[in-house]
């Protein structure tokens, strides 16, 4: 069974997909002031996100 959104619903799921979104670009290119302020984004809507430390691989002898 499924129960229909509402409007604000609906709208608030919209946000937190969006600001999740922008999180996680944020996250991938390193622009960690956006990340923080998406990440406050979405605790202000009730959403608790914990991001895994990034591990950075090790260049090899040879590689630039």
């Amino acid at each position: 069974m499924t129960i229909p959104a509402t409007d604000p619903d609906r709208d608030r799921a919209v946000r937190i997909v969006a600001i999740f979104s922008a999180l996680i670009h944020a996250w991938e290119s390193d622009n960690f002031s956006a990340a923080a302020r998406a990440k406050e984004n979405l605790s202000e809507l009730g959403v608790k996100v914990t991001l895994p430390k990034r591990i950075r691989k090790q260049k090899q002898v040879g590689e630039q």
